[in-house]
């Protein structure tokens, strides 16, 4: 199990210094998104995904995907599915 968190802690920390790249890129300039991207990331913030100026941040989710990718999916499927599979 001590693997498996030290795999986590460090996929975690690789998402997390990833996420700080991208975000500082895009505050200093050095990214100059078009405004059909402006626009893309307005319309996606407007449903509840991502952040309208583009700006990244890092959840739980990732992380844990990259750890116990099928193990993960796979339960989240079988658990939303599961109630449609019950004889009553």
């Amino acid at each position: 199990m001590r693997v498996l968190a030290d795999t986590f802690l460090a996929r975690l920390e690789h998402r997390r210094s990833k996420a700080k790249a991208w975000n500082a890129r895009l505050s200093s300039g050095e990214y100059r998104p078009t405004g059909l991207r402006k626009a893309w990331w307005r319309i996606r913030s407007s449903v509840g995904i991502g952040a309208a100026d583009g700006k990244v941040t890092v959840g739980l989710a990732g992380a844990i995907s990259d750890v116990f990718f099928w193990r993960f999916w796979s339960a989240g499927g079988l658990k939303a599915r599961g109630p449609s599979w019950s004889p009553c």
